[in-house]
């Protein structure tokens, strides 16, 4: 099996073009020496072995037009990890209390650690309702930019919420990806 299980590139455009970036994420699997070389790269002291549980990773590189560049690490757990008894006492553990029901709702799920972020973000991939998931939220931008993709054929979606977020009386940071093809 390839350690390197998918790439993906996409640009995050801002108002303000040197906040803009080119991002190229790196899905990598069983694949010790590079995941150990990127969370050298991030320099953020964790307990990555649990965090890891699961050999997997996303690498994501952020290369903005300003020249600066960082690194962000996304441990990753899929459909099958969530159901496994570790990792749901790991992420009851490590997650706010107001996250855990975002987080029963999804096929998968990522941390998104980098020293550039104020606060872990928090990615739940592919709710099986995304109406349902969005109206769960807690924050009425993202329910109205979803109320035009309720009616697009999109074929996935990723909601990012900054873990700080859960810890406010609302969520005012919210990241929404609509992917319009499947991804394999």
């Amino acid at each position: 099996m390839d350690k390197v299980q998918g790439i993906t590139i996409g640009v995050d455009a801002r108002p303000d073009l040197t906040d803009t970036r080119l991002k190229m994420v790196i899905f990598m699997k069983n694949y010790p020496e590079k995941m150990s070389t990127a969370i050298a790269m991030c320099g953020e002291n964790r307990d990555w072995s649990a965090l890891l549980a699961n050999n997997k990773l996303l690498i994501g590189f952020d290369f903005f037009l300003n020249g600066h560049s960082a690194i962000e690490i996304y441990p990753s757990f899929d459909r099958e990890d969530l159901q496994r008894a570790d990792v749901q006492m790991l992420l009851k553990n490590m997650l706010p209390p107001p996250a855990l029901p975002l987080l029963a709702q999804c096929t998968s799920f990522q941390f998104g650690i980098s020293p550039e972020n104020e606060s872990d973000a928090l990615y739940f991939n592919c709710p099986p309702d995304p109406n349902y998931f969005v109206e769960n939220v807690n924050n009425e931008m993202a329910k109205k930019v979803h109320s035009y993709y309720r009616h697009q054929p999109f074929k996935y979606l990723l909601v990012g919420i900054p873990q700080a977020e859960f810890f406010e009386l609302s969520i005012e940071s919210v990241k929404m990806y609509y992917y319009m093809t499947d991804l394999k």
